[in-house]
């Protein structure tokens, strides 16, 4: 065979072997996409744990017989005017709005995050409600929301509160563990997305499956963003 030839068959193969090499699966663009929008799914935890997490917060944990779920039927009193905020959502207001602000309670093994900002633009959401459901799914898609939705507001000198159970005095079925691994997630959201380390209380999750006002709850205030938690007001960074 003439060299030429030879040659280019040579590069040839060398080429169709350089282009069948499979990628990586932790180098594939994708994969480290799926990794940003699912934090809590890739946490990688036992199905049962989440069960049992949703579970509670759904159904709450009766102070009584504390290893039986109870349905959430009672629930506190948001403020009149207040917008509550359901389970597994989440809500805004514009920085033009000065009257009332949001409120959710009854938390129990769920998770309330609000987070707030400065702007000189009205039209800017500036006070951000969620409530988040324990389960990793539904997790990562309310965050994804939040994320977004505080991200592209513009807003300077982010801040965070966290409302999360007290896992000093939990159900015999729920593994503290990793609930703080759970907790130690929700953290590091907020920090990265407020630029600081969010104020953090904890809340028992029995009296608030008994209804018990202003147990589990959380709350904003339109006029001078400042945020309660159980009905007390928490200033940022304490």
């Amino acid at each position: 065979m003439h060299p030429v030839h030879l040659l280019t068959r040579l590069l040839a193969s060398s080429a169709a072997l350089a282009l069948a090499v499979p990628v990586q699966p932790d180098m594939a663009p994708s994969a480290k996409l799926v990794a940003r929008d699912s934090p809590f799914a890739d946490l990688d935890l036992p199905a049962d744990f989440w069960g049992a997490m949703d579970n509670y917060c759904r159904n709450g944990v009766s102070s009584k017989r504390r290893s039986v779920p109870r349905h959430l039927s009672q629930r506190g009193s948001p403020p009149a005017g207040y917008l509550y905020v359901s389970p597994g959502t989440s809500v805004r207001d514009y920085e033009s709005t000065t009257t009332y602000g949001a409120y959710t309670d009854a938390l129990v093994t769920c998770m309330g995050v609000v987070i707030v900002g400065d702007t000189t633009d009205g039209d800017a959401t500036s006070k951000h409600m969620a409530h988040f459901y324990a389960d990793a799914n539904a997790l990562d898609a309310l965050w994804g929301t939040v994320a977004s939705e505080v991200s592209a507001q513009g807003l300077a000198n982010l801040r965070g509160w966290i409302s999360l159970a007290d896992r000093a005095a939990v159900p015999s079925d729920l593994d503290t563990g990793l609930m703080l691994d759970v907790e130690n997630k929700m953290k590091d959201l907020v920090a990265g997305l407020t630029g600081q380390p969010a104020t953090v209380r904890y809340h028992n999750m029995f009296d608030a499956s008994e209804g018990v006002e202003d147990v589990g709850s959380m709350q904003y205030n339109n006029a001078d963003k400042s945020v309660l938690i159980d009905g007390v007001v928490v200033e940022f960074g304490t």
